[in-house]
């Protein structure tokens, strides 16, 4: 991920989550986020983004560990593009990457408490996948 890449994804990251971590008493800090994406790179985090004329609109961060388990960190869509073209995207980009091996994979995902869509999202693929 490039540096022009870096900053719009924590564009991203201010714009779709000050308003769940407000509503959970805290605050978005770019500064911590900035240097938690470099620590996660740094520790192997892989980024899968979607653009549309040159600006990220939507990316999947995950970390895949070497007792088969895939930890996805964060899915961050922007707000204009919730149409489900850009998760489409974003499911055709990582799931070559898995196509082989999802049997041999647990994958692990979470989600603040007060993102309604994301619960919705969560509780969709668990009875997709259960």
């Amino acid at each position: 991920m490039n540096k022009k890449e870096r900053l719009q994804v924590l564009e991203l990251d201010k714009l779709n989550m000050s308003q769940f971590l407000t509503a959970s008493g805290k605050v978005f800090d770019i500064e911590l986020r900035k240097s938690c994406i470099k620590e996660e790179l740094e520790n192997g985090a892989v980024f899968l983004i979607v653009k549309e004329k040159n600006k990220v609109i939507g990316y999947v961060e995950y970390h895949e560990k070497e007792n088969q388990k895939l930890t996805i960190k964060s899915i961050q869509i922007h707000p204009s593009k919730m149409n489900g073209f850009t998760l489409r995207k974003l499911i055709q980009i990582i799931y070559p990457k898995f196509k082989n091996s999802f049997e041999q994979h647990t994958i692990i995902s979470a989600v603040h408490a007060t993102n309604k869509p994301s619960i919705a999202l969560h509780e969709k693929t668990w009875v997709l996948y259960h």
